[in-house]
């Protein structure tokens, strides 16, 4: 039976009806309106501060020839950089993190461009140094200020479900507790369902159902201001969705097919290629020599400067762990490594204990074993740093799966069936799970799987380029994350 739902916020909950009362929408915007008004603020902003910037250093010359002119132009290819990334995609607006990353990322770009446009010009030596210090740290914080402040807002409105950016007519073939979950869940990034039409799966008069559908959606178009048509069907019902599809194609008003579960986790893996034929890459190929020449390269580059950089961080945590509790300094023990080779992992030396046999219990919230300098190190990841030899020796990766203790792996490969396939790329010291939140203590089964399934994503979806991404994410989130004890 078909039947319309309209005004989700004020539904109460009845038996058999859709949902439970809902916060009321607040705030009803476009994601072209944010997005827009987000560009519009990097761009003032920039030229705000290279107009101060000059008055504070006192240059007066022509617009183009001061300061604040060359400063100014730093808005176009910040804009770029931050367009071309997707770093301006709504989506993306509401996660603080990311935004860090792209606006550390673009900002470090536009001035590099500033740069080298002053030195083929020859004109680099026309303005301030102490200026250009001045515009390139102030800007870089400002537009961190104002992205994270941004990002922040959106992220509790949208978990509240108090903002509106797009409104959508729905139709779905299920029941009434499937449309009500997705409604949820749509609410949370931002999409309203205006009104909604529901098909039960199990009746025997689909073409007159989908037609009265048709006809409810048109009058419910009609009515609100609705962006676009979400349409949620079992994809496996082809006959039902031509019927389906055919009875829209006549509203005004663009129509989307949802992906189903199966299709989603396909379309989700790579897209490829062969002649007139797509697919989608189910497991990838292990990394060719080249990639393994061009992640190692990486890995040396990263791990070379970082303990030239780091040392004296390394000395100094050494020095304290000794003070604390003398020796030993290192903490060894037995890892898996690439093919399942077994390699000695190296850390500094965060408990009171050295184990490392057949019961090796994990690090809990609140460990006695676990030393007061040692929970310092814990949670800010310097006991780590001693891992930077072992990529040096070959043995790890700077990015990859983390590697457990023997124990935990015979524990788990006999539980998870893919758990295993983590062993096809070097272990790393941070990884794909790692900048997720899937790290620290696994209680449960499902938090190991959970490991895993990042993982074994990692590892087929392999790029120079991700492992530069999850480097800089790793920066990023390392004190932030409040999982690691």
């Amino acid at each position: 039976m078909s039947m319309l739902r309209n005004d989700f916020s004020q539904i109460e909950a009845q038996p058999g009806i859709i949902g439970a009362i809902r916060p009321p929408v607040r705030l009803r915007l476009t994601k072209d309106i944010v997005q827009s008004l987000v560009v519009s603020l990097d761009v003032v902003i920039i030229l705000a501060l290279a107009v101060l910037t000059d008055r504070y250093i006192l240059i007066e010359r022509e617009w183009f020839g001061s300061f604040a002119g060359a400063a100014a132009l730093a808005a176009l290819p910040f804009a770029a950089f931050m367009g071309m990334r997707g770093g301006y995609q709504f989506d993306r607006l509401a996660e603080p993190d990311t935004q860090i990353r792209q606006v550390l990322i673009a900002w470090f770009a536009a001035f590099g461009v500033l740069a080298v446009t002053a030195f083929l010009m020859k004109v680099s030596a026309t303005y301030s140094r102490i200026g250009s210090a001045l515009f390139f740290s102030t800007g870089g914080l400002v537009l961190l200020a104002l992205h994270y402040r941004i990002a922040r807002w959106l992220k509790v409105r949208l978990a509240r479900t108090e903002l509106s950016v797009h409104r959508s007519l729905a139709l779905m073939i299920g029941d009434a507790e499937a449309l009500d979950t997705m409604q949820r869940a749509l609410a949370h990034d931002g999409i309203e369902i205006v009104a909604a039409e529901l098909i039960e799966a199990t009746t025997d008069r689909f073409a007159a159902e989908c037609a009265s559908a048709a006809a409810a959606l048109r009058a419910a178009l009609a009515r609100t201001k609705a962006d676009s048509i979400l349409v949620f069907a079992p994809w496996e019902k082809q006959a039902w969705l031509e019927t389906l599809l055919g009875m829209l194609d006549p509203l005004p008003a663009p129509v989307t097919l949802v992906a189903d579960a199966t299709v989603n986790a396909l379309i989700e893996r790579r897209h490829v290629r062969y002649g007139q034929l797509n697919g989608f890459e189910v497991q990838r190929a292990p990394l060719s020599r080249v990639d393994c020449l061009v992640k190692r390269a990486l890995d040396l580059t990263i791990a070379s400067v970082a303990l030239v950089v780091l040392s004296p961080v390394m000395l100094m945590t050494a020095a304290a762990i000794l003070i604390e509790t003398g020796r030993p300094v290192f903490f060894h023990q037995r890892r898996r490594g690439f093919g399942g080779r077994v390699f000695e992992m190296v850390k500094f030396r965060s408990m009171t204990v050295m184990q490392d046999g057949p019961d090796v219990p994990q690090a809990k919230r609140d460990d006695p074993r676990v030393t007061p300098l040692g929970r310092i190190l814990r949670k800010t990841s310097l006991d780590e740093l001693p891992q930077l030899f072992n990529v040096i020796r070959g043995d790890m990766s700077i990015v990859g799966p983390r590697p457990h203790a023997l124990a935990h792996d015979d524990q788990y490969a006999d539980i998870i069936a893919t758990y295993a396939y983590r062993h096809h790329v070097k272990p790393g010291i941070t990884g794909w799970a790692q900048v997720n939140g899937a790290r620290g203590e696994t209680r449960e089964t499902a938090d190991m799987e959970r490991r895993v399934a990042y993982d074994l994503w990692y590892i087929r979806n392999w790029s120079i380029w991700l492992d530069i991404h999850i480097i800089l994410r790793t920066a990023v989130s390392v004190l932030a994350d409040n999982r690691a004890y």
